[in-house]
């Protein structure tokens, strides 16, 4: 009796695992399907790559990416009413709806759309009046020290101004300032006006060393601009002080040293600056003066000390040109001389015909 009574203990408790297993596998179900983009022959266009979010009730969110053939596949998922959707950036969400049953295969299709391109712009106006927040013209400064250190090709605060973002050389030597022609830009010196009221460009030339300041407006909206239909440069020069001082600058000769010997000087460019108070902290007086020698070598002319071989050169051409033209005067008398002896000899026929017809 003990042992039929395990017996069907141990059979019950076989039965009540196995139906237990039973149930459980039928309250899950499976959800699968394919992810397609539309195509212009109207044939689906499988993608993969593509997320894939599952939502249940009573289940955390599942989240999956479609395989390179655009399938995917949810196991175990409860019994119930279940939504799927698919997100792909660049296109439209696809969202289904479905109901899971249990111990069997839920298959979906989802086809995403492309989305439209949508940009927003947020503009913000302000109350500020037109007093209150003026138009202000972009101004570009160079100071004395950045005009004398800077590498300019010669001693014009002019060679400087390429140096400021918007100012160009062009290949005939004028500036473009911000894109507007030299001629339609206006040059001021203190206030004064340097601009030369013919050809519009600048009038006045200034040492590199009475310079203390040199502004370029891109855009001259002020009124005082009123004569410039371009950009303004404006040039403050130093002021004397309340004492007197004297400056001397680039003082030093340069050689010229052509086939390995020196040959006089090639260029000066001494620069003297002095000034000080005329009467003190009334009137005050400065000086710039900048003097220029420059011999400029053109590699195209010979050297110096070819001159002799030139000479020569030239002796022996003048020779042989002379001897040629002796001998063409020659040829032109010898031709001469021809031309009168055939002369004579059409006049001795002609006589002797005229006798001959008598």
């Amino acid at each position: 009796m003990r042992i039929l009574r395990r017996t069907c203990c141990i059979a019950f408790l076989v039965a009540s695992l196995q139906a237990d297993g039973a149930t459980a596998q039928l309250s899950t179900g499976i959800v699968s399907g394919t992810v397609s983009l539309p195509s212009p022959d109207g044939q689906p266009v499988m993608v993969p790559g593509v997320t894939l979010l599952l939502t249940c009730a009573g289940m955390e969110p599942r989240i999956d990416l479609s395989n390179e053939t655009g399938q995917f596949r949810f196991a175990d998922v409860p019994v119930g009413d279940c939504s799927i959707v698919a997100e792909l950036q660049g296109f439209k969400s696809a969202v289904k709806a479905l109901a899971v049953k249990p111990g069997e295969t839920a298959d979906v299709s989802l086809r995403l759309d492309v989305d439209a391109l949508h940009v927003e712009v947020s503009v913000i106006g302000s109350q500020d009046t037109v007093e209150g927040s003026p138009i202000a013209a972009r101004v570009e400064r160079i100071t004395a020290s950045v005009i004398q250190t800077a590498p300019i090709a010669s001693e014009r605060f002019q060679d400087a101004l390429p140096l400021i973002p918007g100012v160009v050389r062009r290949p005939d030597g004028l500036l473009n300032i911000s894109g507007t022609r030299s001629n339609q830009s206006a040059l001021m010196f203190n206030n004064a006006d340097g601009t030369d009221p013919v050809t519009g460009e600048d009038a006045i030339e200034l040492p590199i060393d009475a310079v203390s300041v040199v502004q370029v407006r891109g855009a001259a909206f002020a009124p005082e601009f009123g004569l410039s239909a371009g950009a303004v440069t404006t040039v403050e020069t130093q002021r004397a002080g309340d004492a007197w001082h004297i400056t001397v600058n680039d003082f030093e000769l340069r050689p010229s040293r052509r086939a390995g010997e020196f040959r006089g000087i090639e260029s000066w460019t001494p620069r003297f600056t002095f000034g000080g108070p005329l009467v003190k902290g009334k009137v005050n007086f400065l000086e710039s003066v900048q003097y220029k020698y420059s011999q400029t070598r053109v590699f195209g002319l010979p050297a110096f000390e070819r001159l002799d071989v030139i000479e020569g050169q030239l002796r022996s051409l003048t020779g042989d040109v002379s001897n040629a033209v002796t001998t063409a005067a020659a040829a032109v008398k010898q031709s001469q001389a021809a031309v009168e002896g055939v002369r004579q000899l059409e006049q001795q026929s002609i006589g002797s015909r005229r006798r001959t017809n008598k």
